[in-house]
């Protein structure tokens, strides 16, 4: 991990762990698994303070007072698909951020014919309703497309929502995918993230994270992606140290040594509550901190590091930081499709805005931080669909959105297996589109709001 003595973007690495309880880390340190790869990520503790003065006498401040902590992240990431039926590095923060997951177990199932909508086949068994599943209806063999299912009728057919753009031929493929879609009961028992973002040699920890927001866009020339954003109740933050013994090495028994400075490590390391350093190849559980005072338990036992050793005096002491695994490449946007009201619409881009609505409970007497918790609010489910006024597509959908009609949106990117994300607003409510006629092709911009016909049903998110 030791590299340049500044911090530079390239070593970004982050982790996300869900919590069992709101106010508990997840656990003491990532592991490879938690591994998400980011294009950007940012985590800024707050701690405020207040100034303290009287009048009697004094004409500057006496001191200040210190004011409850919290902690707000973001982050940006590719939307990976990895093999069909795996969730994604990226799937934890949906997770833990306001979404529900229901992976689907049929399989290996054929169409017989049918229709768009309708697709028959012999075999539905282990599928059900509300599943995702990826339909060969392309042109090609191996083209698919994602859809929800919301009719089964056993042994004999599936119906789909929106239609498929093709017919599936007899023989094709039908496969189950993965569904994610909206909770409301996400603040029954609080779900929220333990957050580490670590680059070069320094870290940070948010404790209680909790995703408020999403944003997915799919489109022109970038390959899918997807934003979270949110509000931690605790951030710690370690950074680099070095050893500072007078001279004399560390030796393989000292459990008690002295750094250059303390503040690298935070003050609050206890045995329940350890920070994980690294000297050399050597793993190091901090147990406490007292000025520049190190504690830490007995030695070279932790998290794959190297037995305990003799470490020279001077030797960085930085936040440990495991090897993430990964998976997945980008879906590009070289494939696709999107479908408004069941018509082709030729979009240039979609972005998708979902604000989770939540309320927190903050600033509980007593408490050293400001957020205790949350209650889910009203979600907002908005987007923003950008193309050209092709008069037999979206000029039509374009007078649909003038009308003040709702229609239904289908995005998907990718049309191959392990490697498609699809995006459902099953009723779409247009805003006045806006025109550009001033260009040298007349483009079409319209937005709007999803909105739920019932509980948990303004988005649906698919990957397959």
């Amino acid at each position: 991990m030791t590299g340049p003595s500044t911090d530079i973007g390239r070593d970004l690495v982050l982790f996300a762990d869900p919590q069992t309880t709101f106010k508990t880390a997840a656990a003491d340190y990532p592991v490879a698994a938690d591994a998400v790869r980011v294009i950007t990520a940012s985590v800024n503790g707050k701690s405020p303070f207040a100034m303290f003065a009287d009048k009697r006498g004094t004409s500057t401040a006496l001191g200040i007072i210190d004011q409850k902590r919290t902690a707000e992240f973001s982050l940006e990431c590719y939307a990976y698909v990895t093999n069909r039926g795996t969730a994604p590095d990226w799937a934890d923060l949906l997770t833990s951020g306001g979404w529900q997951v229901k992976v689907g177990v049929g399989d290996a199932t054929t169409a017989t014919g049918g229709t768009t909508t309708v697709i028959t086949t012999a075999d539905t068994t282990n599928w059900a309703i509300g599943d995702a599943g990826i339909f060969e209806s392309g042109l090609a063999s191996g083209s698919y497309e994602i859809r929800r299912i919301t009719n089964i009728v056993a042994n004999t057919s599936f119906t789909v929502s929106p239609a498929l753009q093709n017919t599936p031929a007899a023989g094709s493929n039908i496969l189950a995918a993965i569904m994610y879609k909206p909770k409301d009961a996400k603040d029954t028992v609080p779900d929220s993230l333990t957050l580490w973002a670590m680059n070069n040699n320094s870290a940070d920890r948010v404790i209680g994270g909790v995703i408020g927001s999403q944003s997915i866009s799919m489109g022109g020339d970038e390959a899918a992606r997807i934003t979270f954003s949110g509000t931690g109740r605790q951030d710690n933050r370690m950074v680099q140290t070095t050893l500072n013994t007078g001279g004399p090495a560390l030796n393989a028994s000292d459990v008690v040594f002295t750094v250059s400075d303390g503040m690298a490590i935070p003050s609050d390391a206890t045995g329940t509550t350890p920070y994980y350093f690294q000297i050399d190849s050597e793993v190091f559980k901090v147990i406490n901190v007292s000025g520049n005072s190190v504690t830490v338990a007995a030695r070279g036992v932790y998290l794959g590091g190297g037995a305990a050793a003799t470490h020279t005096n001077g030797s960085l002491m930085y936040p440990y930081r495991p090897t993430g695994s990964y998976a997945g490449t980008p879906i590009p946007a070289t494939s696709g499709q999107l479908m408004v009201g069941g018509e082709a619409f030729e979009a240039g881009t979609i972005s998708i805005e979902v604000d989770q609505g939540i309320i927190y409970r903050e600033n509980v007497h007593g408490d050293a931080y400001v957020v205790d918790g949350y209650v889910g609010g009203m979600r907002n489910v908005t987007a923003t669909l950008d193309g050209w006024s092709f008069y037999n597509s979206t000029m039509i959908s374009a007078m649909v959105g003038r009308s003040r009609m709702a229609a239904g949106i289908l995005a998907q990117q990718g049309e191959a297996e392990g490697g498609i994300l699809g995006v459902e607003l099953p009723t779409f409510q247009f805003e006045e589109p806006d025109m550009d006629r001033g260009g040298d092709e007349v483009t079409v911009s319209m937005t709007g709001q999803a909105r739920g016909t019932a509980a948990e049903t303004e988005i649906y998110l698919m990957v397959g």
